[in-house]
């Protein structure tokens, strides 16, 4: 599948809320320029939001389905299972 070049220069962010039980989970496309250069660089990423004190868990997807919907699993079971997330 060939990508959408003038798509890929023109969007600057798309992001998409979604819950999975008392979490809210983003899923974020976004570019940013490298540092000491003008090379664009595309960020695929979902994010766990954090709660109370709780950092940020940002887990990298690569541009195709399957490694979308592999990434979103993985946020899945880390909501449902590890103790640093906490759960509800």
């Amino acid at each position: 599948m060939m990508e959408d070049n003038d798509f890929q220069t023109k969007f600057k962010l798309n992001n998409v809320r979604v819950t999975h039980g008392s979490h809210t989970v983003s899923i974020a496309q976004h570019r940013e320029f490298q540092a000491h250069g003008s090379d664009i660089v595309f960020i695929h990423e979902i994010a766990i939001l954090p709660k109370n004190s709780h950092d940020w868990v940002i887990l990298n997807f690569d541009n195709n389905l399957d490694s979308l919907i592999e990434t979103l699993q993985n946020v899945r079971n880390i909501i449902e299972t590890r103790k640093d997330v906490e759960n509800d």
